[in-house]
C-alpha cells in the first residue's frame, strides 16, 4: 500500500510540476497602454510652495494615514 500511495504522490508531483513550468506569463489583468494613451496623460506641475516643502524622513501611519491597510483579498 505504501508503494502504491507513493507511485500515486510522485505521478500527482510531476503531472502539477509540468503544469507550472506550461504558464509562461504570469497576468496581472491590466492591459498597457498605447502611444496614444501614454501622450494623453497630463505632466504634473508642482507649484514653487509644494516644490519648497521637504518630504518627511519617514511615515508613521499613526499621525497620518499615508497608506491604508492592507485586507486579505
Amino acid at each position: 500500500m505504501k508503494k502504491i500511495s507513493f507511485t500515486f504522490c510522485l505521478f500527482l508531483f510531476a503531472l502539477l510540476s509540468t503544469k507550472v513550468q506550461a504558464q509562461t506569463e504570469y497576468g496581472t489583468g491590466a492591459i498597457p497602454l498605447t502611444e496614444a494613451e501614454a501622450a494623453q496623460i497630463p505632466v504634473l506641475q508642482l507649484s514653487p510652495q509644494s516644490a519648497a516643502m521637504p518630504l518627511p524622513d519617514s511615515a508613521h501611519n499613526n499621525w497620518r494615514i499615508y497608506f491604508p491597510p492592507v485586507y486579505n483579498q
